[in-house]
């Protein structure tokens, strides 16, 4: 099971501008953490959620996959370890 933090809904799109996601993550809008290093994204061209690395948001590799939906994206994570 992982940790999710969802940042609240009147702070995502100045949280987004204010960690420059369009800069270091574009085509993504995050939407929550796990606490830690990994943030949780929409991707914008298909609306897939996926994770990456979030302390520095260098894009090397490909974000992880969660599901193509947010019930999908919660059952993942609530079965993976």
């Amino acid at each position: 099971m992982q940790y999710l933090s969802l940042w609240e809904i009147e702070e995502l799109t100045k949280l987004n501008k204010d960690y420059d996601t369009e800069i270091y993550a574009p085509g993504y809008f995050i939407f929550g953490s796990d606490g830690g290093g990994t943030a949780y994204a929409f991707d914008k061209t298909n609306g897939n959620i996926v994770s990456f690395q979030f302390i520095g948001m260098v894009m090397e590799d490909e974000p992880k996959l969660w599901g193509n939906n947010f019930t999908v994206f919660l059952e993942n994570l609530s079965v993976s370890s």
